[in-house]
């Protein structure tokens, strides 16, 4: 393939098929295939694109050492000014391709070069403040959106387009063609004109929000994306300079793209001017709910097959061990079956792939089932991990090293496809002394020594809200019992009421507290209040009594830090919570870590956290995990190729409106992505591969529907593995747990009290019930 680089090409790689290897191949032989003929290119003339900063930082080393190694063997050629020069190289992520590319020609577009990149709890401030400012001005022109939807679902409504759908909202436009009436059901007249309406005002939204973040020389992520696009498409003569520029456009993770993206990349390429090189893998495209598009992936491939174009394929998996192979063969060619529908955003498993020998006829099984008859499966996951810490395993290494030896925790990976549950696999793992990380979790404002305080300040706004007070109460800032909160409550109407009515001592420095902070909430900053709270409390030296200490202690100073950069941002004391969920919702905000990623420990993470890397051991945990009501899908704007419509709530399953169509497309969507972010969780280990099936399958646990009649049978509740996978996959089961003793026999510290308090409030229905 090296000495072919003039051409455009793509290849379909599957997962541990070596994608970057190929990229970072080609990178260097563009190079080569220079030197030997004497044209000069430099490293601006090479453009290699790929979807996280990691990635591109590893892809850029890569490189740098293959330069290494040509110098070394004395190849050909200036590499050692190359090599000098690979700091400027134009190896980055998408975004910070399209940012350099800006700034470069940013006066074009009358922008400042100096811009700043707008990104987290500032970026989301400026979004909410500029969606309640655009709404409240123009209610009355959206009242037929409201008609439909209530006035907070258009409100929720108008700020998800601007935050999450900004891309494809501006890439696509509102159906709004006359339509049969049934073909939109009895409301189809007042549909189409709330959809066109919804057009106009996202316009709107968006120009306002344009316009703040310019007078402040900000851009955002969706910025750079969009105004490189407008920048290409209305200055012809700086689209040219950059064609000119780039004779090789390098791009990985290509299912990762959506059309915007892919736009841009059209917009710098010109056949036989410039070549492309795509390559990617259709069933690891999981990242939709970012913008993701697989449909860019397939059509591509199509367009490069019809052209006669090079279309290779990557069908050797140099990851894991053949058993593992084979049984993600046999079992994602009867899930990613080709039903020939002709429908882009599904993946096919269309090849066997093939294994490389692994050096070792080591007897160990290498795919392992864990039957559990729980939902909660977390303490038979680390149960069954503290009895693997006891195993000893033969491994590879990456660079094939063969090695029998003790497993150690920081061999294994467990895997989640939500993080719903995460706070009960650490407290599993943790009481069987097993060292951990959670790489990304979102539980940081939902752990009770941060929601605690949190909802102090919201008790502060509204004294009349009892579910806050229910929050406080229960979390370790007070640490109250159920019998002394339901006492408090019984003085009063509220519990604001017998809190200012109480006599009990517990309740009396608390009650003062309260009439304190309730006179300084119009002086004090957010932040103020809450440091105010924590020293008055003691708060930090009670939490230093429990058990798990040093992460809370670590939690609440976080908080404090990101309280005072709202405090900057002027974000009032009724706003803070508010501000705090959406930061959360939209961003990775993580808790405080005690271990590091490289440490020697159990490492938990989503299965998109998993993208791109492998372990020697995963445990796929969880695997009947519920998605979400699909309810929450409405109001929303659905989605027809290029052009999208409101719906204004679930259509009725049998109905042949087109609102009926789009859902039920969506739905599709969302369970092949599902089959996609499977097939990666299982392609994640190079040795050992353990999945835990937990609880009875349902059709809203997506995976559970996947893997019965693939994997496992059930009759009269009792599982079984399926009789053709017998021979490459073990049922294991739990047992109990062995306590994990540190290799360095370091002397077992006092133990600590536990947390008397009632943690995991974070379902309303719970805190309602209580209050």
């Amino acid at each position: 393939m090296g000495s072919e680089v003039n051409r455009d090409i793509f290849i379909a790689a599957s997962a541990g098929t070596g994608k970057t290897y190929q990229l970072v191949k080609h990178y260097v032989s563009i190079f080569e295939r220079a030197f030997k003929l004497g044209e000069r290119l430099d490293v601006h003339n090479v453009v290699a694109i790929t979807f996280t900063r990691k990635a591109a930082k590893e892809m850029k080393e890569r490189v740098m050492k293959s330069l290494d190694e040509k110098i070394v063997q004395g190849v050909p050629g200036d590499w050692v000014s190359l090599r000098a020069r690979m700091v400027n190289a134009w190896i980055s992520t998408i975004h910070s391709f399209c940012e350099r590319i800006l700034r470069e020609s940013a006066t074009y577009l009358g922008m400042d070069p100096g811009f700043q990149i707008l990104t987290g709890i500032r970026r989301v401030t400026l979004e909410s403040n500029v969606a309640k400012s655009y709404f409240l001005e123009h209610m009355e022109e959206l009242e037929p959106v409201i008609e439909l939807a209530g006035i907070d679902k258009t409100f929720k409504l108008l700020e998800r387009m601007l935050r999450n759908d900004r891309n494809k909202l501006k890439v696509s436009r509102a159906i709004h063609k006359i339509i049969e009436s049934r073909e939109v059901g009895e409301k189809g007249g007042k549909v189409l004109e709330a959809t066109s309406i919804l057009e106009k005002h996202f316009e709107g939204i968006t120009k306002l929000y344009d316009q703040e973040c310019l007078n402040a020389n900000y851009l955002d992520f969706d910025d750079l994306l969009t105004k490189t696009r407008e920048l290409l498409l209305a200055h012809p003569r700086v689209q040219q300079k950059y064609i000119r520029r780039f004779k090789y456009i390098l791009v990985d993770e290509f299912q990762d793209t959506d059309e915007l993206q892919k736009e841009i990349i059209d917009l710098l390429h010109v056949e036989g001017d410039n070549f492309l090189f795509f390559v990617g893998d259709a069933k690891q495209s999981i990242y939709r709910f970012r913008g993701a598009d697989v449909t860019v992936f397939n059509r591509t491939k199509e367009h490069f097959l019809v052209s006669g174009k090079s279309v290779e394929e990557l069908d050797t998996n140099r990851r894991s061990h053949p058993n593992i192979v084979e049984f993600q063969n046999r079992l994602f060619s009867k899930i990613m079956v080709n039903d020939f529908s002709g429908k882009y955003y599904k993946a096919h498993y269309e090849k066997e792939i093939k294994a490389l020998s692994y050096g070792s006829n080591s007897p160990e099984s290498r795919v392992r089932v864990l039957f559990s008859d729980q939902a909660d499966d977390s303490k038979e996951v680390a149960n069954y991990i503290s009895r693997l810490l006891q195993e000893t395993l033969t491994f590879r290494s990456k660079n094939g090293e063969i090695e029998k030896r003790k497993v150690q925790p920081g061999d294994i990976a467990i895997l989640l496809r939500r993080f719903t549950k995460i706070t009960k696999y650490e407290d599993a793992l943790e009481n069987l002394g097993i060292p951990y990380y959670t790489v990304g979790s979102r539980e940081f404002y939902n752990r009770p020594e941060v929601a605690g305080p949190l909802a102090w300040l919201d008790m502060i706004v509204d004294p009349l809200d009892d579910e806050a007070f229910t929050r406080f109460l229960f979390s370790p800032a007070f640490g109250g019992t159920l019998d002394e909160v339901s006492s408090l409550k019984s003085t009063g109407k509220s519990f604001y009421e017998g809190l200012m009515n109480t006599q009990d001592e517990k309740f009396i420095s608390l009650a003062k507290l309260f009439e304190k902070h309730s006179m300084l909430k119009h002086l004090l900053s957010p932040s103020e209040l809450l440091e105010d709270f924590i020293v008055s409390t003691n708060y930090l030296p009670k939490l230093a009594t429990l058990k798990g200490a040093e992460r809370m202690i670590s939690n609440v100073k976080k908080m404090l830090d990101i309280a005072k950069e709202l405090d900057n941002l002027g974000t009032s004391l009724r706003e803070l919570s508010a501000t705090l969920k959406a930061f959360v919702d939209s961003t990775d905000e993580t808790e405080a870590s005690l271990e590091t990623e490289e440490s020697n420990s159990v490492k938990l993470l989503t299965v998109h956290k998993s993208k791109g890397l492998e372990f020697p051991i995963v445990v796929v945990a969880d695997t009947f995990w519920k998605e979400k009501t699909s309810n929450n899908h409405f109001p929303g704007v659905f989605f027809d190729k290029n052009e999208y419509l409101l719906i204004e709530k679930k259509p009725p399953g049998k109905s042949k409106t087109l609102q009926t169509r789009l859902y039920v497309d969506e739905l599709e969507k969302m369970y092949e992505e599902e089959k996609r972010t499977l097939y990666v969780a299982f392609s994640r280990p190079r040795d050992l591969l353990i999945i835990s099936i937990n609880g009875k399958p349902s059709g809203t646990r997506p995976w559970s529907q996947m893997l019965l009649g693939t994997l496992f049978t059930q009759e009269n509740n009792e599982k079984e593995i399926l009789a053709e996978l017998e021979d490459i996959v073990e049922a294991v089961s739990a047992g109990e747990g062995v306590q994990y003793s540190q290799p360095d026999n370091k002397k077992e510290e006092e133990e600590l009290p536990e947390i008397r308090i009632i943690q995991g409030f974070s379902q309303k229905a719970k805190v309602e019930y209580v209050s």
